[in-house]
Formats: structure tokens, C-alpha cells, sequence
């Protein structure tokens, strides 16, 4: 993905969060610690990872669905 369409699609901390899970597959990390390793507030990450679960729960049920 270019990084202009990176700039258009992701905000800078959504960049960053994917980036450290997606290079760190196997690691697993507490709200507080992606946040602190980041730069980002914990209470934004929190509410970003939720929204970013019930879309994920959401596409599941739509595949799923007969």
C-alpha cells in the first residue's frame, strides 16, 4: 500500500497500532502497553479496538449468515 493511500485510509495511530500487531503477530500486548509503545491515549485505543471487534463480529455474521 503506498503511503499516500496509507495517509488517506488510516489516521497516524490506527498506523501505528496495526503496524506493531501486524509485525508482532505472536506477541500479545495489553490496552496500556500498545497505547504507551504507540504514542497513543489509552482511552482512544480502547474505543478504536472495540469499534474495530463489533465491525470484525459484524462481517463474520454477514459470512456466515445463510
Amino acid at each position: 500500500m503506498s503511503s499516500l493511500l496509507a495517509d488517506l485510509l488510516f489516521k497516524d495511530y490506527r498506523k501505528g497500532v496495526l503496524g506493531l500487531l501486524l509485525l508482532h503477530p505472536q506477541e500479545r500486548y495489553h490496552v496500556r502497553e500498545i497505547a504507551r509503545l504507540t504514542g497513543t491515549v489509552a482511552g482512544t485505543l480502547h474505543k478504536e479496538l472495540k469499534n474495530q471487534l463489533e465491525i470484525k463480529c459484524n462481517i463474520a455474521r454477514i459470512l456466515i449468515a445463510p
